[in-house]
């Protein structure tokens, strides 16, 4: 693990900040591309990137507005709410607060959303394995206690200063299997968007994958997590997000 990468005085380049701004910069390149022929026609490259901006934006304050619903209430016990600002949000919160962002622009631009979205969608499994490798690299998102050979062992001090990573203990690679699982997502979507199918199926897609993945992959987390009733947060959140799969796939289910 890297959670540092370079360090200039007081300035701090961590490997978990560096994959993120890799996973922005691919992210922003590969939607550019597969979205040339939906945006206007006058200038589609600059659709694309006030598009990507205001993602990126709405992206950070919605995983940071979740992480605030799920551990404010835990944090104002301890005395401590401004601990909240050490993280960086729960990932699928910055998917809504994207979706939002995403609504706006369309509507902005009057551009077709469903096709914009399986763009959007095509890429975001691309950019979020990137995202993921950060999070193996900082050692956050951090699986359960193992056996298995292929576990992996952190002993950096500064991970479990600022993340609370167990140290010298195996356990299970979390993130390198969401980056797995959603390389193999992308590779899938981009398939979907290639073939020209009904707008809105590689969108549908990523939603139901990912929403399956997600929820079996929670039981493998070790880090501290918010939940209702019997699932966490993100288990509820996956299980929304396979029914909304379902619903479409049900609704155009005779449509190619």
């Amino acid at each position: 693990m890297l959670p540092v990468l370079l360090e200039l005085g007081p300035l701090r380049i961590g490997g978990y900040g560096f994959m993120m701004a890799l996973s922005f910069v691919f992210g922003w390149l590969l939607t550019r591309r597969l979205g040339a022929g939906i945006a206007p026609k006058t200038a589609p490259g600059d659709f694309w990137d006030g598009m990507c901006g205001f993602l990126v934006l709405f992206g950070l304050l919605g995983a940071k507005a979740l992480l605030v619903i799920v551990f404010l209430p835990e944090m104002l016990r301890e005395g401590n709410p401004f601990a909240l600002l050490n993280g960086g949000g729960i990932w699928l919160g910055g998917v809504l607060g994207g979706l939002a962002a995403f609504r706006w622009q369309v509507r902005k631009a009057r551009v077709p959303a469903a096709p914009a979205l399986d763009v959007l969608f095509a890429v975001l499994p691309f950019s979020h394995a990137l995202g993921r490798l950060g999070c193996f690299l900082g050692g956050c998102c951090f699986g359960r206690p193992t056996d298995l050979p292929w576990a992996v062992v952190y002993t950096h001090p500064l991970a479990n200063e600022l993340q609370g990573t167990p140290l010298g203990i195996p356990l299970h690679p979390y993130p390198l299997y969401e980056v797995f699982l959603e390389l193999l997502n992308f590779a899938i979507c981009l398939a979907v968007l290639r073939r020209k199918t009904t707008p809105g199926a590689v969108a549908a897609t990523w939603v139901g994958l990912y929403g399956i993945q997600r929820f079996f992959l929670e039981w493998l987390r070790y880090d501290e997590r918010g939940s209702y009733g019997l699932f966490s947060t993100s288990q509820w959140i996956s299980l929304a997000m396979v029914a909304i799969a379902a619903v479409w796939f049900y609704l155009h289910r005779r449509t190619r």
